[in-house]
């Protein structure tokens, strides 16, 4: 007669014992693209038949970054009729990782912009730029945004930090 021991109740169960203090990084799950055969789906099968401890980074859609050590410790596919194949990576992580809010620089803000030349007039049919300089040099988001208020009688076009400005009609 055998006895079915994956219950809870099992005397003999595999328990993890933790204490008060003790940290753990934890698992992680991601889920890919999954493309047999390529090169990084290669690699990922690799590290999980050696076990191998990685260092293994993620970078967030604001740019800020968390790296943590693991081994890849679940390697699942998920593949449906309807929709994009997928891949489930599980890492395991070991040691502490490197956290995205511990290494955040500081926010330099914008103080002001400035145009050359500082005003400008378009004909119909010509062009013009203006050049922006965003201060100070060290801002940490210098992204412009420019638009005309009426496209029927100019429109601009911007290119780093190159506004082109078409008269259309005077």
């Amino acid at each position: 007669d055998a006895e079915d021991d994956d219950y809870l109740d099992d005397e003999n169960a595999d328990w993890k014992s933790t204490t008060q203090g003790q940290k753990s990084v934890g698992d992680t799950t991601a889920t890919l693209a999954w493309k047999p055969g390529e090169t990084g789906q290669k690699k990922l099968v690799e590290l999980f038949d050696t076990g191998e401890v990685r260092a293994f980074r993620i970078r967030y859609p604001n740019g800020t970054v968390d790296v943590f050590r693991g081994w890849l410790s679940s390697l699942g596919k998920t593949v449906t009729s309807k929709e994009v194949m997928t891949r489930s990576v599980k890492i395991t992580g070991v040691g502490r990782p490197s956290l995205a809010e511990e290494d955040t620089p500081d926010v330099v803000s914008v103080s002001g912009v400035t145009v050359a030349p500082a005003s400008a007039t378009v004909a119909a049919g010509a062009t013009t730029t203006l050049t922006f300089t965003v201060k100070p040099d060290n801002a940490s988001d210098k992204t412009l945004q420019v638009a005309t208020a009426d496209p029927l009688i100019a429109t601009v076009t911007l290119k780093d930090n190159v506004a082109t400005v078409k008269g259309v009609k005077a």
